[in-house]
């Protein structure tokens, strides 16, 4: 039987609440900036290096500045030029109005920001969270969000939003929220009036689990080129190691997509970068590889690479499920949509750009990959 709303959102909450005892901040952050990304600002930069020295300035991740003005697909949207957003993450249980103040004065002390929204484990009381908005407002002229944990275990619980929760609290895929269709809600009501059960219909009839859309969890990934583990999101494009990050780009068919990875391998002749996903669950006999993959426009004229798609075993073989050769400025993205019913069992799946000869000007995108069912039009 079908996990309740209410179940799922029990889970994650229990789930939520037991990341203090296992030291799990940076699980924590990690979950709070994808879920941020999907709900708040797609534009969003993680904190990296070691907090000592300058520090962060309380801030575990902050938007940054973007030329483009609209929202787009896969709910993408961007905050623009004249608007700064700043994150906070804490799991903090006592003096918990008194670590938000604590946080945003030290936010208030860097560069200039419009908002701040805080995530915390700890529930907050409505009362509370309304002072220390109006607070926020008098003392800093800023405005404050304060996201607890049964506000963030609501959210996690949907059907959009799961996969993160799945991925960062290790959840089964099999207690994924399901879409429900008219046509559910058309048979629902017909069993309804005829005496019969929508619990029985519900499983002959089950809907297919949501996409994993690998640029969300692109953090947990294991990165590397040739020589050797790299850093997902590092600060230096131009790294001779090579260089992933979660990214909107202008490409070479004249759109403008979100939800996916700028990926440049090392700057070598056939230089290569490799992102390995461990998944949750197994591959599925009815699962599909889909996305579409090319050139900034940018570097359209002088790129030349290899997209690939792999699969490996827990013995560490390797097969290729897909290799496509983008080796010149055509204006068109190569479009991948590849059946995984000959690697049903295996957990572990990787994207790869590899550069054929010089690896100069091959800044690739990998444009929203995602593994979903074959009944799943996503």
């Amino acid at each position: 039987m079908p996990w309740s709303s209410s179940e799922t959102t029990n889970l994650i909450r229990y789930k939520l609440s037991q990341l203090r005892a296992e030291n799990g901040h940076h699980t924590f952050e990690n979950l709070c900036r994808h879920y941020s990304r999907l709900c708040i600002a797609g534009n969003i930069l993680p904190a990296t290096g070691p907090v000592a020295g300058r520090g962060d300035q309380g801030r575990d991740f902050e938007t940054f500045r973007t030329l483009i003005r609209e929202s787009v697909d896969h709910g993408f949207g961007v905050v623009t030029d004249d608007e700064c957003i700043v994150f906070a993450c804490t799991l903090q249980q006592r003096n918990l109005p008194r670590k938000i103040r604590t946080d945003v004065d030290a936010v208030m002390h860097g560069a200039p920001v419009t908002s701040i929204y805080v995530f915390c484990e700890a529930d907050v009381q409505v009362g509370e969270r309304h002072a220390l908005q109006k607070w926020a407002v008098d003392t800093h002229r800023v405005r404050l969000e304060i996201i607890d944990g049964t506000g963030l275990a609501e959210a996690l619980s949907t059907a959009e939003m799961f996969p993160i929760a799945r991925e960062h609290l290790g959840l089964p895929r099999s207690m994924a929220p399901r879409h429900r269709s008219r046509l559910w809600l058309i048979v629902a009501v017909v069993l309804s009036l005829v005496g019969g059960s929508v619990v029985a219909w519900e499983s002959w009839k089950a809907e297919p689990p949501p996409a994993v859309h690998l640029s969300t969890v692109a953090g947990t990934a294991s990165w590397t080129s040739r020589a050797g583990q790299i850093e997902f999101n590092g600060n230096d494009p131009s790294n001779d190691d090579g260089y992933v990050a979660p990214a909107v780009e202008d490409l070479e068919d004249g759109t403008v997509r979100a939800g996916g990875l700028i990926m440049h391998p090392s700057w070598e002749n056939y230089g290569f970068i490799r992102g390995c996903f461990q998944l949750s669950e197994p591959l599925a006999a009815n699962d599909r590889f889909r996305s579409r993959a090319g050139f900034i426009r940018e570097y359209a004229d002088a790129g030349n690479v290899r997209f690939r798609v792999t699969v490996a075993d827990n013995k560490g073989n390797v097969r290729i499920v897909a290799d496509e050769t983008d080796d010149r400025a055509n204006e068109q993205m190569v479009e991948f949509d590849l059946s995984l019913a000959d690697y049903a069992g295996l957990s572990t799946l990787c994207i790869e750009v590899l550069a054929n000869g010089d690896a100069g000007q091959d800044a690739a995108f990998w444009h929203d990959p995602r593994i979903v069912s074959s009944a799943n039009h996503l």
